[in-house]
């Protein structure tokens, strides 16, 4: 009897890689996160689960929650005790500032 193959992809989700240089899941999903915060896709005031937002990027739980707790603290997510993670509001000149420095630093 023949070992089947797993149709599932094995290759990385598609997540953002920074500088030419290979990052962590972590940053990668961090990177991901504050994109999706600036973009509007993370509703202010909503509260999202680790293994919610893992499923939406392709990873485990593990380095989403560690890099939500990066995010909060800076300050762009607050924690919410056994639920998850609550996107702070942030003003209109804030995403201005994170959109004219994410244009400084990207290519």
């Amino acid at each position: 009897m023949a070992a089947q193959r797993s149709s599932a992809p094995s290759a990385a989700p598609d997540l953002p890689a920074l500088g030419g240089r290979r990052s962590s899941y972590r940053e990668r999903v961090a990177d991901a996160l504050r994109a999706a915060l600036i973009a509007g896709e993370l509703r202010p005031g909503e509260v999202y689960s680790a293994p919610t937002l893992a499923a939406r990027f392709g990873v485990s739980a593990t380095p989403v929650r560690e890099a939500m707790l990066d995010l909060a603290k800076e300050g762009l997510v607050d924690t919410v005790p056994n639920k998850g993670f609550r996107v702070t509001e942030v003003s209109e000149k804030q995403l201005d500032e994170y959109t004219h420095i994410r244009s400084l630093v990207e290519i």
